[in-house]
């Protein structure tokens, strides 16, 4: 079971880290370097939402890699609640956890990471 846990997450992390170069090879360094967008679409905004904690363990160090800011929208009540409420929360709260990865039973950032993914962005 936690080898299948573990290959479901590697591979979530390869297609985000596929989908993210794609952004990245694709005019985003050009518009960062003069200043002007020349594609004919809009370029990139990454938002995280809820506060869950994959955002973090895996989405940061994508954005950190490829050179992209996120926004991160947090569920404060879900962010407060207890490590042992958290999925309780979450389920009441229409809080879509597709999967349930870490065993320890915290799905939430904590405000010391948050703060961390503050400093770094």
């Amino acid at each position: 079971m936690v080898a299948n846990l573990i290959v479901r997450v590697l591979w979530r992390t390869a297609l985000i880290s596929r989908q993210v170069q794609a952004f990245h090879e694709n005019g985003l360094d050009e518009h960062l370097a003069i200043g002007k967008w020349t594609k004919p679409k809009p370029g990139l905004i990454v938002s995280v939402y809820e506060g869950y904690r994959n955002g973090r363990n895996v989405l940061l160090a994508l954005l950190e890699k490829h050179g992209f800011i996120g926004w991160f929208f947090v569920i404060t009540g879900f962010v407060n609640s207890e490590v042992k409420n958290q999925s309780p929360f979450a389920l009441s709260h229409d809080i879509d956890m597709l999967t349930r990865e870490y065993p320890d039973g915290q799905y939430a950032l904590t405000w010391d990471e948050l703060r961390e993914i503050d400093r770094s962005m």
